[in-house]
């Protein structure tokens, strides 16, 4: 089914977009089109993103042991709104007020381990802290795995059994010494947030195996191996840790009936977060945590009162890692209940074993780019999302629809047969709809966009045309039409990337380029004169 539909629909979409003039190949498929369109939505998102400026009111509270800040918990969208409704406590004239402690509310917070790594969670992981692509991951722990050094990677449980439990218990002290560190161990009693044969089917969490590596071995590793190594190592020792307890404070200051709150965390004991230390922690990114004065109920404080302008953020563009995320947890984006519960099952879009690879395919295809580990959809994927948009294919409710329709079949209520029929008629259901939505498509626009896109910069010969990358060389988009500007894609054994021709065009000059081979090796700048490259020394 999935095929018919893939082969059946990146035709269909391809003839129809070629005969509007776009000579490109177009893929779609009933998991990376979803995929897709989500990143496309989001990109859509921030672009009709209009920030708005709000306002606050904050207070610097000074007390007998020191001083600290809180705001009124209420934005508004004027500084005349916001006296409005704190008169007359507080006045646009007068900025210093008597204060009250109204309340001072000390509770601890334990947070536990995180749980063990499916592929899923490593990726995410390591794309956050490491910028590593989920295919790199991928491809370390693989080679891990075959190395001895780390369980199957392919999983999407982040359980074990107490098999595994038992031998991990065994080695705690050889995987310390591997990472350096000696921890405080709570208990080597196991936790059913860890150890769950129940939720173990195919495979368990990946977790290092009791063969670990001495000095020698380690040596081997490449500095990245070690880096997702030591991941896996410190997700498997955090399970035995004690929990990260933590005070937090909450005091609410009063002037008059305005009740200004303060929040605050002291540190008690950092138990598993101590393997962490170096890290930012998800959750508390761009959260400044203040160290707050010893304070009382009913103290009284003097209160310097100001208004702060901010302005309301659009969302951040995807990372690579958040795409597996996002696949993942794809459910979320379906309204239809029992859809919902089909696709949270079957854990969202794609597989432990093909989500990374949808990624790469999305970006082979040159749908999507990454920029600084942030995804872009390219002009090219913004065409196809725009020819998909409102067809089953651009939603996850396909993959919801087929495995609800794919559970009758295991049950024995629902036939094979009827269920590739029924691919075989969305088929000819797209060939009908899919003409109609391609026709509104301004493919003049997209057209010009998409050479714009491709191109690196303006051609200093014919100032007409672009220069392209041909594959063999680099040339000018006004070729046909007698413009005969172009650039090598090597010269003495360098190789001339699309830097060094956009620098060639816009500037005349390159920077230096170290290591050509000529007689001897020599170092030199490329300069364009009259449009023929020549090196210069100085």
């Amino acid at each position: 089914a999935d095929w018919l539909v893939g082969m059946n629909a990146s035709r269909l979409y391809t003839l129809l977009l070629q005969q509007k003039g776009i000579r490109d190949v177009f893929s779609v498929g009933r998991v990376q089109t979803p995929v897709l369109k989500l990143i496309y939505d989001r990109q859509k998102e921030i672009e009709q993103f209009r920030p708005e400026p709000f306002y606050e009111l904050e207070g610097q509270f000074t007390v007998k042991n020191g001083t600290y800040r809180g705001k009124l918990n209420k934005r508004f969208s004027s500084p005349d709104e916001l006296y409005e409704a704190v008169r007359p406590d507080i006045t646009k004239e007068q900025q210093t007020y008597q204060a009250v402690i109204k309340s001072v509310r000390i509770s601890e917070k334990r947070t536990p381990a995180p749980k063990l790594h499916s592929l899923s969670t490593l990726q995410s992981k390591l794309n956050r802290t490491k910028k590593f692509s989920p295919t790199k991951v991928l491809e370390l722990v693989q080679s891990l795995y075959e190395k001895g050094y780390v369980s199957y990677p392919r999983t999407d449980s982040q359980y074990i059994t107490e098999e595994e439990y038992t031998y991990l218990q065994k080695h705690v002290d050889q995987y310390q010494q591997c990472l350096g560190i000696h921890v405080p161990i709570r208990s080597l009693q196991p936790s059913k947030r860890y150890v769950n044969p129940e939720k173990v089917s195919d495979h368990y969490a990946i977790i290092p195996t009791e063969k670990v590596p001495d000095t020698k071995a380690f040596e081997t590793f490449s500095s990245d191996e070690k880096e997702v190594y030591y991941e896996i190592l410190k997700s498997a020792l955090a399970m035995f840790m004690t929990d990260y307890v933590y005070d937090e404070t909450v005091i609410i200051t009063s002037v008059g009936k305005q009740e200004f709150v303060t929040k605050g965390r002291t540190e008690k004991e950092m138990g598993w977060k101590a393997l962490y230390q170096n890290e930012k922690d998800e959750e508390s990114e761009g959260e400044q945590v203040a160290i707050l004065p010893e304070v009382k109920e009913g103290e009284s404080a003097k209160a310097d009162i100001s208004v702060k302008q901010g302005m309301t953020q659009p969302p951040k563009p995807y990372t690579q890692g958040q795409l597996i995320t996002l696949m993942k947890t794809a459910g979320k984006y379906v309204e239809d209940r029992e859809m919902k519960e089909a696709l949270n099952q079957v854990e969202g879009l794609g597989t432990e074993a093909t989500r990374a690879a949808i990624i790469d395919t999305l970006i082979q295809r040159r749908l999507i780019e990454v920029k600084k580990n942030q995804v872009f959809v390219t002009k090219k994927g913004e065409i196809l999302c725009e020819a998909v948009k409102g067809t089953i294919l651009s939603k996850p409710e396909m993959t919801a629809k087929w495995e609800l329709f794919l559970q009758e079949i295991g049950k024995g209520n629902r036939s094979k047969e009827v269920f590739i029929e029924q691919a075989k008629k969305l088929c000819y259901a797209l060939i009908q709809q899919a003409s109609q939505d391609v026709e509104r498509i301004d493919a003049k626009q997209a057209l010009e966009e998409i050479k714009k896109e491709n191109t690196i910069a303006p051609c200093p010969r014919c100032q007409k045309g672009y220069i392209v990358d041909r594959k063999t060389f680099y040339g000018c988009t006004e070729y046909a039409n007698g413009c005969k500007q172009t650039f090598p894609k090597s010269i003495l054994g360098k190789n001339i990337t699309k830097t060094h021709v956009k620098q060639l065009c816009e500037k005349g000059k390159t920077n230096k380029i170290k290591g050509f081979k000529g007689k001897k090796t020599f170092d030199a700048y490329l300069t364009l004169q009259k449009g023929e490259i020549q090196f210069t020394f100085q």
